[in-house]
């Protein structure tokens, strides 16, 4: 299960306070008021429940139906959002540092076999704070070789509950943006909306709304070219969930059970 993004409340008003006071203040103390790195789970998307394994039969119609729209789906973004994570989740064990008025926090960490040297800074702003990952490998894993490469951008919010972030990969030598996010943790429903750029020749403007309210989650991705939208509900917990889609079951609601079997809709 998804873990929920820390909530960061008072880091901006320390920030506020700073700016409208206009007074210097010492390293150490610029230091305390460093924000948390961006949470590692804002790249994260768990889904683990619809994973290749259970047998197809009669009786499972409707989970798997939307098996076969949140896995491949999931897969997709996951392999975007693999050294994002790790580069990311690494920065928590970083000191940061404040010089050229931004927080950085420099370290090396490994992922897929290739080991990266990252730089994550976090710029104050009247709005938040502005975010950039930088990152260094020599590509002797799976991935490609990175020199001092911009992997994404991102902005948090004072309160740090609400943001959002762009991903970057090198294709074919020029920076490429192949993934975008906003992220609001601020009410009772954690929403993260993942979107693939307009820009991008295929599912360009498809997007995935992930959310998480206790033990409810909803993986809605939407369409855009083929006009469809696929709405999947289900509990972390007992794995029962249900599915709507444009292009199945006539569009009506279909459920199904702890056991993942059909089983008819409450109202």
């Amino acid at each position: 299960m998804m873990k929920k993004m820390s909530r960061p409340v008072t880091m901006g008003l320390a920030l506020t306070l700073m700016i409208l006071s206009g007074c210097d203040s010492t390293s150490t103390k610029q230091e305390e008021m460093a924000p948390p790195p961006i949470p590692a789970d804002v790249f994260v998307l768990q889904t683990s429940l619809f994973q290749p394994g259970t047998a197809k039969t009669a009786t499972r119609v409707h989970y798997l139906a939307a098996a076969l729209r949140v896995w491949p789906v999931s897969l997709i973004l996951s392999v975007n959002l693999v050294v994002p994570t790790a580069v990311t989740a690494a920065a928590l064990g970083a000191q940061p540092v404040f010089e050229d008025g931004a927080w950085k926090w420099t370290a090396t960490t490994t992922s897929e076999g290739s080991t990266f040297t990252f730089t994550l800074t976090a710029r104050p702003s009247l709005s938040g704070f502005d975010w950039s990952m930088r990152i260094s490998s020599d590509g002797s894993g799976t991935g490609p070789a990175f020199d001092n490469f911009e992997l994404y951008t991102a902005h948090t919010a004072l309160t740090g509950t609400t943001g959002d972030w762009q991903l970057f990969y090198p294709i074919e030598g020029i920076r490429t943006n192949v993934l975008n996010a906003d992220f609001d943790f601020s009410g009772d429903t954690d929403v993260t909306t993942f979107s693939l750029p307009k820009t991008l020749p295929e599912h360009g403007g498809d997007s995935v709304r992930y959310e998480v309210n206790g033990n409810d989650r909803r993986f809605f991705w939407q369409q855009i070219a083929e006009s469809l939208d696929h709405d999947v509900n289900w509990d972390a917990v007992t794995r029962a969930g249900a599915i709507v889609a444009t292009n199945y079951n006539g569009g009506d609601m279909g459920c199904w059970d702890a056991q993942l079997d059909d089983v008819a809709c409450a109202n």
